[in-house]
């Protein structure tokens, strides 16, 4: 109509109104124009001639106008159309942006971390490493002399102890075999399939003080093949379970094969060569009576000739 007032611009921080819809867009209506003022620390505007007041997102500390600071000091916005949108976060922060006006740079949980610019999705903790806190730090490595053989560690207890006997070259360590056992000691696993370390058999102790080669029974670094046939037990220990001839298996308690089972005095025992011996996995080494000739071994020979033994 004529001589009827229109607004047509308003100052920072307010919304122009002028329409049924109650925006600047839309069927102009003489009675709904305003400024309308934008909340100011819950909302922004960009052009406050033409956009609406927008709620501000978690990302962003907003004045009501156009000014807006990140939360995040690194994070990177930019303005497109009537909103503000995050284009990247710092090193150990995801980009979270399912709406305008949730988006914001969201630090990783325990168990997990960005590790990668940009980074949408947190990724649990490599093996050898964990992290205790909601936080944007990178995942830490477990302390030297214990390993994490899982991913997603939350904490150091995460990180599981090596054997008092056995050590680790460094920090963040991801599997049993990396604890190293101490001289005189051979790795092995536990009943609960942790990191173990067995205290060398009599009969396993090598020349120069070392245990077996440290993966198997075969073989000392100074002295050759290791006596007797050993095998592992479930993965856990070495069980000698034959010996050669002229030697009596022990390995138990009462020092021969039969009886508690005792890891530490297992031995192929050589029988003096005044004895004798059958069965050198089963028996024990015997004194050789006069009426026999023995190496001390099974082969023997009579004194007397046609006797029959």
């Amino acid at each position: 109509r004529t001589g009827e007032q229109r607004l047509l611009r308003c100052p920072e921080g307010h919304s122009l109104v002028n329409s049924t819809k109650g925006t600047s867009t839309g069927m102009f209506s003489h009675d709904a124009q305003e400024c309308k003022p934008c909340s100011t620390d819950k909302e922004y505007i960009l052009d406050p001639n033409r956009d609406q007041c927008q709620t501000c997102p978690p990302g962003l500390f907003c004045t009501g106008g156009s000014e807006v600071i990140p939360v995040t000091q690194g994070s990177v916005w930019k303005a497109e159309g009537d909103v503000y949108k995050l284009k990247s976060c710092p090193l150990g922060y995801r980009l979270y942006n399912a709406t305008d006006a949730m988006q914001e740079c969201q630090p990783c949980g325990r168990g997990e971390s960005c590790a990668t610019e940009p980074c949408f999705q947190c990724i649990p903790c490599e093996k050898g490493k964990y992290k205790d806190m909601l936080s944007a730090s990178q995942c830490s490595l477990c302390p030297q002399n214990t390993y994490a053989d899982t991913e997603g560690g939350v904490s150091v207890a995460s990180c599981k102890q090596c054997d008092s006997a056995a050590y680790t070259n460094g920090a963040g360590k991801s599997k049993p075999e990396d604890c190293i056992c101490s001289k005189r000691y051979y790795f092995g696993l536990s009943d609960i399939l942790l990191a173990a370390c067995y205290k060398c058999p009599t009969g396993g102790l090598c020349v120069d003080g070392t245990c077996f080669s440290g993966t198997d029974a075969e073989s000392c670094k100074a002295d050759g093949p290791m006596l007797g046939d050993w095998e592992r037990d479930n993965g856990r220990f070495y069980r000698l379970v034959g010996c050669p001839s002229g030697h009596s298996l022990v390995n138990s308690t009462s020092g021969t094969s039969q009886g508690t089972f005792s890891h530490d005095v297992q031995q192929c025992k050589r029988c003096p060569s005044d004895q004798y011996i059958l069965n050198p996995n089963k028996d024990q080494c015997q004194i050789c009576p006069p009426g026999l000739v023995c190496q001390g071994n099974s082969d023997v020979s009579p004194v007397t000739e046609g006797s029959v033994w």
